[in-house]
């Protein structure tokens, strides 16, 4: 997907209307049109990035420094009890718009939502270990 088909980009370049509710020169964040939540908001890098795994430290850095900012925002302003933050990177993980974007869903008491939890299982200390030496040489290189 080019940047000129993304509705995210063309948010970005004023070409559709969006309830911004913050900007800096780095990103941008405005509510969801189909919020989970009351004061549910988007928060995006102006550049166009597809996924978490495709931005750079830096963008990466400035889009979490507006995150925090707003997430804080959004819990005074609307009496949330606290919030989620969440990244679907990649189709198979729910990605919709091929743009690197963090939801804000603010919570509240009895509110209803929940994230989803597969069953879990006991960690197989074999499998956990061999893990273990696989990662630790990936983030090595």
């Amino acid at each position: 997907m080019s940047s000129n088909d993304c509705i995210f980009c063309k948010i970005v370049a004023k070409q559709i209307p969006a309830y911004v509710v913050y900007e800096n020169d780095h990103c941008i964040a405005f509510l969801d049109i189909n919020p989970v939540s009351y004061g549910h908001c988007l928060v995006v890098p102006k550049q166009h990035v597809e996924t978490f795994a495709d931005a750079t430290p830096e963008v990466i850095s400035e889009l979490f420094k507006c995150v925090q900012q707003v997430a804080i925002a959004i819990c005074k302003a609307t009496n949330a009890a606290g919030f989620n933050v969440v990244i679907n990177s990649g189709e198979i993980a729910g990605q919709v718009i091929r743009h690197l974007h963090v939801h804000i869903v603010p919570r509240y008491d009895n509110d209803g939502l929940t994230i989803d939890k597969q069953p879990s299982t006991k960690l197989d200390e074999a499998k956990a270990k061999q893990l273990v030496e696989k990662l630790q040489h990936m983030l090595k290189s």
